[in-house]
């Protein structure tokens, strides 16, 4: 009768221990999956913000040159139509550079 009984008790000790590895093997496939939509999204966002930081970078460059305090910029910069025409120019770059962006999104 023992003999029986302890053969009972390993075959749903086996049971449990086979059910237990599928749940483990469950839970590690669905945690990769979660990883990897992370990581997607992630590399999304991290596209994103890339992008526009090289889409603002003209006009960026112009702010840091015309923010300094230097009295010895050439003298073509003291010109409000080239200054306004080098605005434009980067303006027009930038909006280049988010229509081309707003492209390669579809």
């Amino acid at each position: 009768f023992l003999k029986v009984y302890a053969q009972e008790i390993v075959s749903t000790n086996m049971q449990i221990w086979n059910t237990l590895e599928n749940y483990w093997e469950t839970a590690s496939a669905l945690h990769g999956t979660n990883n990897t939509l992370l990581s997607y999204k992630l590399n999304k966002v991290i596209y994103i913000l890339t992008a526009f930081s090289v889409c603002f970078l003209p006009v960026n460059l112009i702010a840091f040159i015309f923010g300094m305090n230097a009295a010895n910029f050439p003298p073509l910069f003291h010109e409000i139509r080239v200054i306004l025409s080098m605005m434009a120019g980067a303006m027009l770059i930038t909006a280049l550079f988010l229509v081309v962006l707003m492209k390669g999104k579809r």
